[in-house]
């Protein structure tokens, strides 16, 4: 069996394409459907994975063969063992943050689809009557230089800074030292739908209240209507609204993220989406030794 998750190059996507194995394509984003190799390796597949309803239906429209082919698989999730609530003062002490800042954070590979002005927006509003915010940038990426030099003044002023990539064993505790997450998409990255950054998921797993940006327009499950702070896409002034009512009632906001912590322990952990994921693959590899008797392969 070849489980792949990246779309591969050409020279790779033919070899794939001609393979006699159980081929699992997993697509994390519509992205990828812009890619030369991607709808070839796809037809070649026997099974495609996609994390939301929407993706399956721009999928399908790309192929005749493809529909059948396609199951919807939300693999976003967080490995609780190492992501999980930490004392916050103590996180500060460690990492050498100021005590008493309201401390807001954004992890970030820094891409197209983050969008960054209207965090930054939000934070201008929110910084102007909170003295004592202050915004900590986590993480690298293609945008990172852009973001520097938009928010060159806050960071001369200390109200910003930018700490780079950091090491996966060191973001709980940069998570945990914060009093508030934030994850914002873009309206049109929104279309593929909502709730789908891997971060979000580490931030809950932390206890930590969540801001998230959504379109209101699709359905939204109970667990996040009720434990995190939903957004509607680029509002700086929503955005600065919600984190104004974190730093006025922290209580409140802790017992919403002690609520969607509980709910991403019991159906978000590695553990339990992976088993998912086996689960789609035991499934196909059962049905193509069934119907011509292949043996593409053992399962371990």
């Amino acid at each position: 069996m070849i489980y792949l998750r990246v779309s591969p190059s050409r020279f790779v996507a033919k070899r794939l394409r001609d393979a006699a194995a159980v081929k699992v394509v997993e697509v994390n984003g519509a992205e990828v459907f812009r890619s030369p190799n991607f709808i070839g390796l796809a037809e070649s597949a026997d099974l495609i994975l996609v994390d939301s309803d929407a993706v399956k239906e721009m999928l399908a429209s790309l192929g005749a063969t493809l529909r059948n082919k396609i199951a919807v698989h939300f693999n976003s999730a967080a490995d609780t063992r190492r992501f999980y609530p930490k004392e916050t003062a103590h996180c500060r002490r460690l990492l050498q943050l100021p005590q008493n800042a309201f401390l807001i954070a954004n992890v970030s590979t820094f891409q197209p689809h983050h969008d960054f002005s209207t965090l930054i927006r939000a934070f201008r509003k929110v910084a102007s009557v909170l003295p004592n915010a202050h915004l900590m940038f986590l993480g690298h990426g293609p945008r990172y230089e852009e973001v520097r030099l938009e928010i060159a003044d806050l960071r001369e002023q200390g109200r910003v800074s930018m700490h780079g990539s950091v090491p996966i064993l060191a973001l709980p505790t940069y998570i945990c030292a914060a009093d508030v997450c934030i994850n914002l998409f873009t309206p049109a990255k929104l279309v593929e739908g909502n709730l789908k950054a891997q971060k979000l998921y580490d931030y809950l797993a932390c206890g930590r209240p969540a801001i998230e940006a959504v379109d209101f327009q699709c359905e939204l499950p109970t667990w996040a209507r009720e434990g995190l702070f939903l957004v509607p896409a680029a509002s700086a002034d929503e955005v600065a609204k919600a984190i104004h009512a974190i730093a006025a009632d922290q209580e409140e906001a802790s017992a919403r993220a002690r609520r969607a912590r509980d709910w991403v322990v019991r159906n978000r952990s590695w553990y339990e989406v992976t088993e998912i994921t086996l689960e789609h693959i035991r499934r196909v590899m059962g049905h193509n030794e069934h119907v011509d008797g292949r043996g593409k392969g053992g399962f371990a």
